[in-house]
């Protein structure tokens, strides 16, 4: 179960970053579910993958950021008594 890259549908925003890292989303999308690593872990292989899957630098970063500011409310939903400290 995965959405691969849940990137905004605004049209600049998925122009720029939609269908980028959909191999590295699945992975980041099975950490999430199991929270076997915690959700900064699962976000740090989701950066790195998304290296092996040719994403540039800055598209990249973009996505990173887009998890770390916005994937708590997945992760934690899931995951309550799992949350990273504040």
């Amino acid at each position: 179960d995965t959405d691969f890259s849940s990137v905004p549908r605004l049209p600049f925003m998925f122009w720029l970053l939609g269908d980028r890292a959909d191999h590295a989303a699945t992975v980041h999308d099975y950490l999430y579910r199991t929270a076997q690593h915690s959700r900064a872990v699962a976000d740090a292989v989701f950066r790195e993958a998304a290296a092996a899957e040719g994403v540039g630098p800055i598209s990249r970063w973009a996505l990173w950021s887009g998890v770390r500011v916005g994937g708590w409310t997945s992760y934690d939903q899931r995951h309550p008594d799992n949350k990273e400290p504040q």
